[in-house]
């Protein structure tokens, strides 16, 4: 799994930020305030009725008003940090390779050269996979980490790995957004559907106890559970805060030891959800 960069040797480079046209339009330097979400282990399911459940926050009507939503999926290759530097640099390399490499330049560096301020979110400690480290050579001025939210975040989820509930931290970033001053890039890596999740952590809506409910799989039920919440809450936030340009993607599918589960997904690709204001919207290219 750790070495899913090696088999795209020779392959194209492909991202969600690119795909979408959400790249492009965040450099143009036009929207005001602009918001990438990468999703824990959020994949994409084989059944396309499955894949209807999953994104059925992005059909409201209110949202659908003052928002164009183009939805596309997009290859991936190794794991949560493979996602973040595919997303955000436009790169197949390690984060190690890229922190040490002068000549990568990414999106929150040349955000920031085109007078953004920067902002990371990630829920979990600065010192998982050395991020303190590295996101301040991507170009991320300010840092959020799990422990930076005591006192923001009462609650924690997730299995072995615990931080601030995903849902529970979208108010921040809402708070952030509509108290920017200058023009805001705002980033965020979740965490709560990390592998293994704890069961029972989303709001009981798909009836997950009785044989795997909607998805038929108990554990990717709970997790899909978590998963809307999250959507659902990054949809209702867009009434909340002035027009922002947002793409929300998949880092992987989720690394699960059971085969019936990994077979609910698509072997290498990811969902992305491309927002944007239909006063100034560009058109993604959905897949």
């Amino acid at each position: 799994y750790q070495s899913g960069p090696l088999f795209s040797k020779g392959k194209p480079m492909e991202s969600a930020s690119e795909d979408s046209g959400f790249r492009q339009r965040a450099l143009s330097g036009k929207p005001k305030r602009v918001l990438l979400v990468v999703v824990e282990a959020m994949g994409q399911f084989q059944d396309p009725a499955k894949q209807a459940i999953l994104l059925q926050s992005f059909r409201n009507a209110d949202l659908l008003k003052n928002y164009q939503v183009t939805i596309g999926d997009s290859i991936y290759y190794g794991s949560t940090t493979a996602a973040e530097m595919r997303e955000l640099c436009n790169t197949r390399k390690s984060y190690m390779e890229v922190a040490k490499d002068d000549s990568i330049v990414c999106l929150p560096k040349m955000m920031d050269q085109r007078g953004y301020r920067t902002i990371s979110l990630h829920n979990f400690t600065s010192a998982f996979f050395g991020r303190a480290n590295w996101y301040p050579k991507l170009g991320f001025e300010k840092r959020i980490f799990g422990q930076d939210l005591v006192g923001v975040a009462q609650r924690k989820c997730g299995g072995p790995f615990r931080g601030a509930c995903d849902v529970d931290l979208i108010p921040l970033i809402g708070k952030e957004l509509r108290a920017a001053k200058q023009p805001t890039f705002f980033y965020w890596m979740t965490f709560s559907t990390h592998v293994p999740i704890a069961l029972h952590e989303g709001t009981p809506r798909l009836q997950c106890d009785n044989n795997g409910g909607a998805i038929g799989h108990i554990r990717v039920c709970n997790m899909t559970e978590m998963w809307i919440d999250l959507l659902e809450g990054l949809a209702k936030l867009t009434a909340d805060i002035p027009p922002t340009e947002i793409l929300i993607v998949g880092d992987h599918a989720p690394p699960l030891w059971s085969k019936a589960g990994r077979e609910l997904f698509i072997p290498g690709k990811v969902t992305w959800i491309r927002l944007s204001p239909r006063a100034d919207a560009q058109t993604g290219r959905a897949r």
